[in-house]
């Protein structure tokens, strides 16, 4: 086989023994596609974040291949059970299936980001409410305190009254005043 290329541009770079040619046996990638296909992950309902199904394996002790990236927010319910998924081809998902058969498949994604994230909003909102609270009980210890200053500030301006009526008159006049109005008050 003789292959030659043409190059575009000035300068090319190939890395250092990495094959940078290839080619597809059509007759194996048949028989894989055609195993595959035995083997699906056949999805009856789904949302945002989880797929519900059904899968069928031939063999024992097979390795079930996803093409969802790996994110350690995954969780794989085999048959109502948890299974240990992990990292393959450096990005996706894989998990493995020790019984042939008909088995239930649950795949529920909650990221950790999203639960650090909701505790965090969590306690926020907590702490808001407590400061309402505790706000509130100090307006209402502060309105008890002024109101009691109130009345202590009525008999002061009353003295006040009394002693900047007393620049320049008689003391005992006044008081002589004060006394026939706390009677007449009395009364």
């Amino acid at each position: 086989m003789r292959i030659s290329m043409t190059v575009a541009q000035k300068e090319i770079y190939v890395k250092a023994d990495v094959p940078c040619l290839f080619y597809l046996d059509m007759d194996a990638f048949k028989s894989a596609i055609e195993k595959l296909s035995k083997v699906q992950y056949q999805i009856e309902s789904y949302t945002e974040s989880s797929f519900d199904g059904s899968i069928s394996t031939l063999n024992a002790n097979q390795t079930i291949l996803t093409t969802i990236p790996y994110d350690e927010g995954w969780n794989i319910y085999l048959d109502g059970e948890r299974v240990d998924y992990y990292k393959t081809l450096n990005a996706l998902i894989a998990f493995d299936i020790e019984d042939s058969g008909e088995h239930t498949l649950t795949m529920k994604y909650m990221p950790k980001a999203f639960v650090i994230g909701a505790a965090c909003s969590i306690v926020c909102i907590l702490l808001f409410v407590l400061l309402c609270v505790f706000d509130v009980v100090l307006k209402k210890k502060k309105n008890v305190a002024l109101q009691g200053s109130d009345e202590n500030e009525q008999c002061c301006s009353e003295e006040y009254e009394l002693i900047e009526a007393n620049d320049g008159e008689n003391i005992e006049a006044l008081s002589q005043n004060n006394k026939e109005n706390d009677k007449s008050e009395e009364d």
